[in-house]
């Protein structure tokens, strides 16, 4: 259990263990250079520069507050004005009371020479502040500018999910739901299959994807993905006049993994788009899935030179994002290349 921290950011162990490191080389520097083996001198004077020290921090980390910092200023005037003047009190009324003498009583008054000692214990307490007001102002610093990266990209997260609700949205909508139906209804009446088939699988993408976007993390689990990608192969397999153009092999069974929604059909779909894909030249689509694991691996035939689609460059970087979403599995993405064939390798450790 994590223990309770005090406005040093320390917990009172360590606070106590330095309050007495601090008495304990008062004791020390009072004995070697004094002659002074009274303990309770030591911690009568160490105590009260501790609880000095205590008073600046306190005073430092409210200048750092907006609403407290137009009064610091003349409240740590106050505080160091205090100070000196409430030295004999301590010295001479209160220490006394409870036991504890630190001016001799048969001992002639000297004020220079008090007051250069209430200077001297003044001046360790200082120079804590002082180190206490660069590390805490530093620290402050580097809050400020997580709080503003945390800002930034809870904006940019705002963003994101805003255009993904204005897509699905659209896609969703009763217009474009009546002009798809339309279309589908009118392709059918002119015995047009091909369009029936396509249009039908875009409101198909639509209605996973809005199962997929609302959740808090957007990833898909094993089988509705797996029946996505195979919407996607019958969509692919259609628009090169139903040849195989798509070969997939299987090894094992899907359990309980995780994906995200559109990483394998993407890297299908890029295969696809960029790849040389006939009959002769099949994309090889494998699956391996053991308990804890999947393999996916997605191979087709490069395109003759000459005849190369334009990359926008967004497929492997949408894969990425999304791959990034699965943080706590040991996840690797391989591409390989040779003269005549691309490979796309996505391995799975689930945890």
């Amino acid at each position: 259990m994590e223990r309770n921290r005090t406005f040093l950011r320390l917990s009172v162990g360590w606070q106590l263990a330095m309050g007495a490191l601090f008495i304990a080389l008062t004791y020390i520097v009072n004995l070697f250079l004094h002659g002074n083996s009274s303990i309770s001198h030591s911690l009568a004077v160490g105590g009260s520069q501790i609880a000095a020290l205590y008073g600046y921090c306190y005073l430092i980390r409210i200048s750092f507050d907006r609403g407290s910092r137009r009064y610091v200023g003349k409240a740590a005037l106050l505080f160091t004005l205090v100070l000196p003047l409430a030295a004999p009190v301590l010295v001479y009324l209160i220490f006394p009371w409870i036991g504890i003498e630190l001016q001799y009583s048969q001992a002639e008054f000297d004020i220079k020479e008090f007051a250069a000692k209430v200077l001297l214990a003044l001046k360790t307490v200082w120079i804590g502040a002082g180190f206490y007001y660069v590390f805490y102002r530093k620290e402050m610093m580097t809050r400020r500018v997580n709080e503003l990266e945390q800002a930034t990209a809870k904006k940019e997260k705002e963003l994101a999910e805003l255009k993904a609700d204005l897509v699905l949205n659209a896609g969703q909508s009763h217009y474009a739901r009546y002009v798809m139906n339309d279309v589908v209804a009118r392709a059918a009446k002119a015995g047009d299959t091909y369009t029936v088939e396509q249009v039908t699988h875009i409101g198909k993408t639509f209605d996973y994807i809005a199962g997929i976007v609302h959740q808090s993390i957007p990833i898909a689990t094993i089988y509705p993905a797996m029946a996505y990608f195979n919407q996607v192969v019958a969509s692919i397999r259609l628009r090169h006049d139903n040849k195989p153009v798509i070969r997939i092999t299987t090894e094992g069974e899907p359990t309980m993994q995780t994906i995200g929604p559109l990483t394998l059909t993407t890297i299908l779909e890029n295969s696809d788009t960029h790849g040389r894909v006939d009959p002769e030249h099949p994309i090889e689509v494998h699956f391996f899935f053991s308990r804890g694991k999947m393999v996916f691996s997605c191979t087709n035939t490069k395109r003759k030179e000459g005849s190369n689609v334009k990359s926008s460059g967004k497929g492997l970087a949408l894969v990425r994002q999304e791959l990034a979403l699965l943080d706590r599995h040991d996840v690797k993405l391989d591409i390989q290349e040779d003269e005549d064939t691309y490979t796309v390798c996505l391995t799975i450790i689930y945890h």
